[in-house]
């Protein structure tokens, strides 16, 4: 698994199971970070999939992903200020805004990632 390069269909159980392994969690979050903290409205795409892939770890990750994350609070909710409509009519900058929206109530709200969680368990248990 490559974190650093454009890789476009690593499955997100790839990056699950590197952020419960401690040296791959490390640099995970250490990319994320730097992914979230340096939103450039040309390069969206970049810290949209960080955002994605902060939404899954949250919801499948562990549970110190949440800490973690904490003080990148006010970056996560600045992307939702982002607008852009593609040219086929797809508003990017509500998708983003909604993931930002959510991702900043599971940072918040612990009964809510605690639902969350069990939700996503249920969804991805094989009982």
């Amino acid at each position: 698994m490559e974190i650093h390069g454009h890789q476009k269909h690593v499955p997100w159980e790839s990056y699950q199971r590197a952020a419960f392994e401690v040296d791959d969690y490390w640099r995970i979050v250490e990319i994320l970070h730097q992914r979230l903290s340096k939103f450039d409205k040309k390069n969206w795409r970049v810290s949209y999939k960080a955002l994605l892939l902060l939404e899954h770890l949250l919801t499948h990750g562990p549970l110190r992903i949440s800490e973690e994350f904490l003080t990148d609070k006010h970056v996560i909710k600045e992307t939702g200020n982002f607008e852009y409509i593609d040219e086929r009519g797809f508003n990017w900058g509500l998708s983003i805004r909604k993931l930002s929206e959510r991702i900043s109530k599971l940072l918040e709200n612990e009964t809510f990632l605690k639902e969350e969680r069990a939700r996503a368990r249920q969804l991805t248990s094989w009982d």
